[in-house]
């Protein structure tokens, strides 16, 4: 069974609390969208992709620098990504300016943070995006009347994911993302199948792809062939994703 694979490395920034990260954010998001058929292209490997089937190999041209690419969603991190350099302390018209450009920019999700286990963290040492309880999210999109979905990210033995999720028609969220590093895969695909359960779309990241063997990697993508997975990420902190390793991952 084919997943959706997408190749990552991710970044960060000291200037998340400025005026100025504010607007870059907002021009960057919505410049992004704006240039999906072209940009996304060329970040997501604009070349062809090979596909093992049993003995069969597959080669798929993904879209041209002339067409727009439906099948390439954005997902916003802001939140997500960016309080791990502030703790998560975001005001909330900061946050509500952001869903707002999201909306309005066409981005298709907008991840709040993280879901994390609120007897591993103390509340009181971060921001409310580190736990993205269901009423604060409500407080920011009321019942989300936009087509944008909401996601939020839960790592392997950091949540308390049979007890903080609601099912999905109770719930604003609409996909959790799933990250884990190659090791702590029986437990991933484990959450992602009680997700799934519940109604949510979800993902799997595995994190620093690049400090593990290729054997490990296969393995791993192998057992989440056979979950009920969406979307897989091969994600990579050490700045070590290049065109050449994706291509070879993919």
């Amino acid at each position: 069974m084919l997943k959706k694979f997408m190749f990552f490395g991710e970044c960060g920034s000291d200037v998340f609390g400025s005026d100025f990260f504010q607007k870059i954010t907002c021009i960057f998001i919505v410049l992004l969208c704006q240039r999906r058929d072209k940009f996304l292209n060329e970040i997501c490997l604009y070349d062809y992709i090979t596909w093992n089937l049993g003995n069969e190999q597959m080669n798929v041209r993904k879209g041209t620098l002339l067409g727009f690419r439906d099948d390439i969603k954005v997902l916003d991190v802001t939140l997500r990504d960016g309080g791990l350099c502030n703790n998560f302390e975001f005001t909330d018209e900061f946050v509500l300016e952001l869903y707002k450009t999201n909306v309005q920019s066409g981005v298709d999700y907008m991840e709040f943070g993280y879901k994390a286990s609120r007897n591993m963290f103390k509340e009181s040492d971060f921001g409310k995006w580190k736990f993205c309880k269901e009423e604060d999210i409500r407080a920011i999109v009321g019942d989300n009347p936009s087509n944008m979905k909401i996601s939020v990210m839960a790592d392997v033995g950091r949540c308390d994911y049979k007890t903080d999720f609601l099912p999905k028609n109770e719930s604003v969220i609409d996909m959790v993302r799933v990250a884990c590093y190659v090791h702590q895969m029986p437990a991933a695909i484990e959450m992602i199948e009680y997700f799934k359960a519940l109604g949510y779309e979800t993902t799997c990241n595995i994190m620093a792809i690049s400090q593990v063997g290729s054997e490990q990697v296969v393995q791993a993508l192998e057992m989440l062939s056979e979950s009920s997975v969406d979307v897989i990420y091969l994600v990579d902190s050490f700045g070590s994703l290049y065109p050449e390793n994706a291509r070879d991952l993919a």
